[in-house]
């Protein structure tokens, strides 16, 4: 017998002895430890019969074109097979799967109006058989629009008893929430999403919101599109790639998804490095933005109070381009050890998030000693920045352990005759380029190919140099940025700015800032402008702008930010901190 009707004979001996009862009673947890160890066909076909008609739904909701849709499903449900091991939130999969599928319909919407464009007649014949009533397709996009901002603990309930028809008990069982929790969170998260409906001019009453969620929610799957999304999936969880497995674009929405959850966690992790700072930060703060009239001033050292930085943070921070288009050097192993960051230390390492990030980075937090953010400009300005992040250890790295954790299956590459190393499943996702044992550069692939190219045309010295020279010193944090006349054009062209507060600021050149934490915390900016007069206006904007943030911070405009006990724990820090803050010109 031929290998694969062997294998098909197999796979149809497994379904019997296992069956669809057998695995139906099972927790999406428990299904997904199941795949993601032995890339079973009849496990990952109980997530799809799940699931699959919700992601299908959403999916043409948002895209009137039924084979984007139909691509949308698949790229999902591939991204699960992918990432089945480091999905976090296993109980609340549908909430996940609801989301990611969300995301990739609505990015897919603007390229695909081009192409319904070109294919209206067909789009139109058809029509009369496939779409809904227009009023509900003008509503249902707004509908899910809003339940996709919702925060997660009132989503994943939504999306589960009226999306997937699931009963409170059924809902409660898969989230691991008692009975009563469920409830509770339910009925909170209908009442948050008829809020916000409402304040879009959109107002229902409860019964009828429920009535609309679970109308039009689920689709049939296709009995092609469910055989082909199930072999791909069971072949990408396998480790196989994804080229000449599905099309082109389904290949392309993978690999975007996959590149923007890694650079979700990149952020994350920034977020909680620069949060370190903020909570040591939390004292007195003395903030100092110093307008400069001539970009050639060099910056004066704020108060160091100690000697140079190790020889690994001078390291990091030569890899800094000068034509980037700015840094940030976090002194992290120093904010770590502060005194008033002692219940930090023993509270954040029980936290999940943080054992979860600690995870994904591959060390410890007690071992980074620095951490270098690059930002480089594309050469579009008006996408975001790419970002790189050099780590510098203090003691030396596991070599294969760090590559273990930021980039699966890693294979090394070489670029402008430099080596790195990526994943050999997808052209997306993480890089790391290992400059030492205890110095790394990580960051996605694009990022650090363009990072090397523009080494080879990087000036000796440019408007970074005085804040690279300062980060040489003992701070808690330096930061520096060069705007270009690129980017200048990019942000006043189309723009009739005359009238706001901010315009002057957007004159600015480059700038520094510098935090030092020794008995108190001060904080330094300085902005440099060509031009005394510029100067003088942007201090007067920069006061403006100072007062409109002490405003937002003590009531925000957001009621799920004003309901977010931890933004307003820190936002009263902060604002206790401005209260001491001073605006100069030199």
């Amino acid at each position: 017998m031929a290998n694969g009707q062997l294998d098909l004979v197999l796979r149809h001996i497994r379904k019997m002895v296992d069956g669809p009862d057998a695995v139906q009673d099972w927790t999406d947890q428990e299904l997904l430890k199941r795949f993601a160890t032995h890339h079973e066909e009849v496990v990952f076909e109980a997530l799809m019969q799940r699931h699959g008609p919700m992601v299908l739904g959403v999916s043409q909701r948002v895209l009137s074109h039924q084979q984007d849709a139909e691509d949308v499903f698949q790229a999902t449900f591939l991204v699960l097979a992918r990432k089945a091991k480091a999905i976090r939130r296993q109980a609340s999969l549908g909430s996940w799967l609801y989301g990611v599928a969300y995301r990739l319909a609505f990015k897919l919407q603007a390229s695909a109006a081009r192409r319904r464009a070109r294919e209206r007649r067909v789009a139109e014949m058809m029509a009369t058989t496939t779409l809904p009533d227009p009023s509900w397709s003008d509503l249902r996009p707004i509908l899910d629009e809003e339940l996709s901002r919702l925060p997660e603990k009132y989503r994943a309930p939504l999306i589960l008893c009226y999306l997937e028809g699931k009963t409170n008990v059924e809902a409660g069982r898969l989230l691991g929430w008692p009975a009563g929790s469920m409830s509770k969170r339910l009925a909170r998260g209908r009442e948050l999403l008829r809020s916000r409906l409402t304040k879009r001019g959109l107002a229902f009453s409860t019964p009828i919101l429920a009535t609309m969620l679970a109308e039009h929610a689920q689709a049939c799957v296709p009995a092609a599109l469910w055989q082909s999304s199930l072999k791909a999936a069971v072949m990408v969880g396998a480790g196989h790639a994804l080229t000449g497995v599905v099309s082109t674009q389904v290949g392309s929405l993978v690999h975007g998804v996959i590149h923007t959850m890694f650079m979700t966690k990149m952020k994350v992790a920034v977020g909680v490095v620069l949060g370190l700072g903020l909570l040591a930060l939390t004292g007195k703060l003395a903030l100092q933005p110093s307008v400069i009239a001539t970009p050639g001033n060099p910056v004066q050292e704020a108060d160091a109070g100690g000697a140079g930085a190790p020889a690994e943070n001078r390291s990091a921070l030569a890899l800094v381009p000068s034509n980037a288009l700015g840094f940030a050097h976090i002194a992290v192993h120093d904010l770590w050890s502060l005194d008033s960051m002692k219940n930090a230390r023993e509270q954040l390492p029980k936290a999940e998030a943080f054992q979860e990030l600690e995870k994904t980075v591959g060390l410890a937090m007690a071992d980074i000693n620095t951490v270098t953010l690059i930002m480089l400009a594309g050469s579009d300005p008006s996408r975001e920045p790419a970002m790189l992040a050099a780590i510098a250890t203090n003691r030396p790295f596991a070599r294969d352990k760090l590559l273990g954790a930021l980039i699966p299956e890693a294979q090394e590459q070489q670029r402008q005759g430099k080596s790195f190393f990526m994943s050999k499943k997808s052209k997306g996702g993480a890089a790391v380029h290992l400059i030492s044992d205890r110095l790394f550069l990580v960051g996605d692939v694009h990022a650090l190919e363009s990072y090397f190219d523009r080494l080879s045309w990087a000036p000796a010295q440019s408007a970074l140099s005085p804040g690279l020279k300062l980060a040489e010193q003992k701070h808690a944090l330096v930061a520096g940025f060069q705007i270009s006349d690129q980017m200048h054009d990019f942000l006043k062209k189309g723009r009739d700015t005359s009238g706001e507060f901010f315009q002057p600021l957007l004159d600015v050149q480059s700038g520094t800032l510098v935090a030092d934490i020794n008995q108190e915390a001060r904080l330094k900016a300085q902005l440099h402008f060509a031009k005394e007069t510029t100067a003088k206006e942007a201090r007067n904007a920069a006061a403006v702008g100072l007062d409109m943030l002490k405003r937002y911070l003590a009531a925000p405009a957001s009621d799920t930010l004003r309901n977010d006990e931890l933004f307003m724990m820190v936002s009263k820090e902060i604002l206790a901190a401005l209260e001491t803050a001073q605006l100069t010109q030199e």
